[in-house]
């Protein structure tokens, strides 16, 4: 019997270097087997600055091997980019300088300042990036207690997002753009590949970064930076297009003949940080081109922060859509796929899908920094020739969630007959849900393995969801749409739609809107859906179904079982101490119903 090839894949979380969103993903035989977040374990959101070692030991115990069987331990990091890259990001700042300012021209007393001032604040990066020492092999290798440093395999932040967007995608050919704040130096890169053969097209490095760009106007609007951009996201079709604000932003967000550049808005802020992010530069630059204070919690919904929310969500869009089609001419592919926090952006990854610009658009649904987990082990399984390709089609990877009766105290349990007609009766009567069960799913969305169920209907269920979650009652729900009836409540879809990752927005036809009020955004008509099949979740295929039956209606409210500002659940005891805390009205776990 062959030896199986087993390869881990972490994104590691250490301090001073993409030190956020920690997690592993292991794969047996090129195949992706398990992963998970290091936030479930730790119960702290995003988990900064901590090595994924429960996510890596869940891996191992899944697959019922010793860290020491391992063939490879692929990292999402690239070491040598600070020998290698210095001297060049150096040269570029300075050629864009020189650009600005015309070929023969020479530069002013400031632009040399800036162009100190960047390349301070790259020789800071690489200062703040050595987290690895001269030894990063080992290092990683200590943290596991692996035996053989040598097995370890760096692989660059952003060549670790661009596998994860392209080998799950259905694509021999595909141009593949990944854009995020900053990973090594680069903000957004882009690439053909061919048959598996990979040429690079652009790289643009920061300070010129979109995402650094987006989680300003995040800060700015009065939400968490590198958290929140959801909530600027769903502010911004509440705005509507302002010349004042427009010109006064473009004074650090233009489009040229080359592409973006947002590097006036960023550059200052880098420097205390080496490729860090100090928002008090950022939040006073800002205040001073738009000549209004930043948002204060809760004041968001002003009608001038408002227009600020759409003038930077249509910056953003404009933007990410130039790239893309730079990148589509220069290659004539025309399947795209993507991933990078960016891409997280629903809205954004509507306005490329229907632009016309691509026929076919793949997203790494894990699109952050976790899924370089999933793409530096797929990184490495290409290289090495052991890898299976196969579109990805399930997020339930991660651990299963367990329960006995004993558990449950002396709460009301039950296990019914008919599981799935009595919560679909539940639903029915305006009741709901907290349905856990199976494995968690591995990124930032409830897919219905931790979810909160409701009837899309009563547009007042968005007010009592949000009071289970705590959420701003202003941001939308989304919907999981029954696969045999999406066309019909969204419109006639290509079949390569790949709608089931509540990754892309959707544009609801109007004959659905009244039916699908609680789940609308009401300032646009879209909504982030998923569209679930039988084949993805028969569990819940079969809920839908029957909740279908007794209303009419082929969806539910779905949104992700967590409190405000923690991560989705990971056990029956989260899950029950929020149940008992909120006005959840009933609880699934597994085969239990717990029910108020």
């Amino acid at each position: 019997m062959m030896k199986s090839n087993w390869i881990l894949g972490i994104n590691p979380g250490e301090p001073g270097y993409n030190h956020h969103d920690p997690a592993a993903a292991l794969y047996r035989d090129g195949r992706l087997l398990v992963a998970a977040e290091e936030e479930r374990f730790t119960r702290i959101k995003g988990a900064p600055g901590v090595f994924p070692t429960a996510a890596v030991d869940f891996c191992l115990a899944e697959a019922g091997i010793s860290v020491d069987d391992l063939n490879a331990v692929a990292v999402g990091y690239d070491p040598d980019f600070r020998d290698e890259r210095l001297a060049s990001q150096l040269s570029r700042i300075q050629e864009r300088l020189t650009l600005r300012t015309g070929p023969a021209a020479t530069l002013s007393d400031e632009e040399v300042r800036r162009a100190e001032d960047l390349g301070r604040a790259v020789v800071d990066c690489v200062a703040s990036h050595r987290m690895f020492g001269d030894s990063p092999e080992k290092l990683i290798a200590d943290r596991l207690r692996l035996s053989d440093p040598t097995r370890v395999v760096f692989v660059g932040h952003h060549f670790a997002h661009a596998a994860s967007a392209y080998y799950p995608s259905p694509f021999d050919d595909a141009v593949v753009v990944v854009v995020d704040g900053v990973g090594e130096v680069s903000s957004s890169t882009s690439w053909a590949v061919r048959s598996g053969q990979w040429e690079p097209i652009s790289d643009v490095r920061c300070p010129n970064s979109l995402g650094y760009f987006y989680a300003a106007m995040t800060d700015y609007l009065g939400f968490e930076p590198f958290e929140g951009e959801g909530k600027l996201m769903a502010l911004a079709p509440y705005g509507s297009p302002d010349p004042l604000i427009r010109d006064r932003l473009a004074k650090v967000a233009v489009l040229t003949s080359v592409g973006y550049d947002v590097s006036d808005l960023v550059a200052d802020a880098l420097r205390p940080r080496g490729m860090g992010l100090d928002l008090s530069v950022t939040r006073t630059r800002l205040t001073e081109i738009l000549g209004r204070p930043p948002a204060a919690r809760g004041e968001a919904r002003q009608s001038f922060y408002e227009n600020v929310a759409w003038a930077a969500q249509n910056f953003l869009e404009r933007a990410m859509l130039d790239l893309v089609a730079r990148a589509v001419e220069a290659t004539g592919i025309r399947d795209l796929a993507v991933a990078g926090g960016v891409f997280l952006n629903c809205r954004l990854n509507q306005v490329i899908r229907e632009s016309g610009v691509v026929d076919r658009m793949f997203v790494q649904p894990a699109a952050g920094d976790a899924g370089l987990a999933l793409g530096s082990a797929l990184a490495v399984a290409a290289e090495r020739s052991v890898l299976e390709r196969e579109p990805m089609r399930t997020l339930a990877l991660g651990p299963k969630i367990q329960a006995e009766s004993d558990d449950f105290g002396d709460l009301p349990v039950s296990v019914p007959e008919d599981l799935i007609g009595r919560v679909a009766g539940l639903l029915a009567e305006g009741k709901t849900v907290m349905w856990c069960e199976g494995r968690a799913e591995f990124g930032p969305r409830g897919l219905c393995h931790r979810s909160i169920l409701a009837d899309p209907r009563a547009a007042d269920m968005v007010e009592r969801v949000n009071s289970i979650k705590n959420r701003e009652t202003w941001r939308p729900f989304a919907p999981v749409v029954l696969a045999e009836y999406a066309s019909d409540v969204l419109g006639p879809l290509d079949p390569t739609v790949n709608g089931r990752f509540m990754i892309e927005s959707f544009d609801v036809q109007p004959s659905w809107r009244e039916k699908l009020a609680a789940v609308l955004h009401q300032a646009d008509g879209t909504a982030r859906v998923q569209i679930l099949s039988s084949e993805d979740n028969p569990t819940v295929h079969r809920l839908l179904t029957r909740f279908h039956h007794l209303t009419g209606v082929p969806a539910l409210m779905n949104t992700s079982c967590n409190d405000r500002g923690e991560p989705l659940m990971d056990s029956a005891a989260n899950a029950i101490r929020l149940w008992r805390t909120s006005a959840a009205d009933a609880l699934v776990i597994n085969q239990f119903l717990l029910l108020k």
